[in-house]
């Protein structure tokens, strides 16, 4: 196992390792050869220099549990670059996905309805994936963790990911998606919001001069609903419920959240006033 040495220069070869993780300087391509590794259970190689394609075999990895090449510069940039996409339905231990931060494009493939069904996260956010979200995704039952922002998606939300059970934060911002509607939940044109008799509530975040930047989904039960407009963040009901989905989910924007929370304690007694700003405000 290499993790956070600081180690530089071409990646090694993978011999009987169980575990490949990143945090060092690797540069040029991930080995193809890495899929010799039968036994590898985690690859991570996040924070690294990869460039180049991904390789197209990691779905031979039968005992993969945990994928992640954050934080390179994987892709080119062209169509192609998630062709690696549709090995990964053999990974049936699959357990964590991310390839965030990275310079891969292409559509999103109907085959990631077929993932594993322990696959808990989905970070493929920062890239420059195009098309619409494929439907399917409620096949994976344990997903709890699903961001897709910071990329060109276009189309609506599937309606179908208010069907899974766990599902605790969705993020979407940074495309060009519409419609959070039916059995989802929505958000009213005056700000509030409703929600259609199901266990879930929609959160939006919207920015000056941005029509819609960011889509959430929690259970309802816990009551966590918090809106920004014109770069001010409004927090309330459930403080300590906003704070634990902040620990899960390390997004600049939930950052901001949490110092928002985190200097005002008061803020539960104050929740009345602020939705009343939230409707109001535009």
């Amino acid at each position: 196992m290499l993790s956070n040495l600081g180690v530089g220069g071409s990646s090694p070869g993978t011999g009987g390792c169980t575990e490949y993780r990143g945090d060092n300087r690797f540069s040029g391509l991930l080995p193809s050869s890495i899929s010799n590794a039968s036994r590898l259970s985690t690859l991570d190689v996040v924070n690294n220099h990869f460039t180049g394609p991904v390789p197209p075999n990691l779905g031979t990895l039968q005992s993969l549990g945990r994928l992640n090449i954050g934080g390179n510069n994987f892709g080119a940039g062209k169509a192609d670059d998630l062709s690696f996409f549709r090995s990964l339905s053999n990974c049936s231990r699959l357990e964590h996905f991310s390839m965030a931060f990275n310079n891969l494009s292409g559509q999103l493939p109907d085959s990631m309805a077929n993932y594993s069904a322990k696959l808990s996260t989905i970070y493929i956010g920062t890239n420059h994936i195009f098309g619409s979200i494929p439907s399917g995704l409620e096949n994976l039952v344990s997903l709890n963790g699903l961001a897709m922002e910071h990329n060109m998606l276009t189309g609506s939300i599937p309606e179908s990911i208010g069907t899974l059970s766990n599902l605790v934060i969705v993020s979407m911002w940074g495309n060009q998606l519409s419609g959070v509607r039916g059995s989802v939940g929505y958000v009213a044109p005056g700000g509030g919001i409703k929600s259609p008799g199901t266990r879930w509530w929609w959160w939006r975040v919207w920015w000056r001069n941005t029509k819609f930047v960011v889509s959430l989904m929690a259970f309802a039960t816990y009551i966590v609903v918090f809106m920004a407009f014109a770069e001010f963040i409004f927090v309330f009901i459930n403080r300590l419920v906003v704070l634990k989905i902040c620990e899960g989910f390390n997004g600049v924007w939930l950052r901001k959240i949490q110092n928002y929370v985190n200097s005002d304690p008061g803020q539960q007694s104050r929740s009345s006033t602020n939705s009343k700003k939230i409707q109001t405000a535009h």
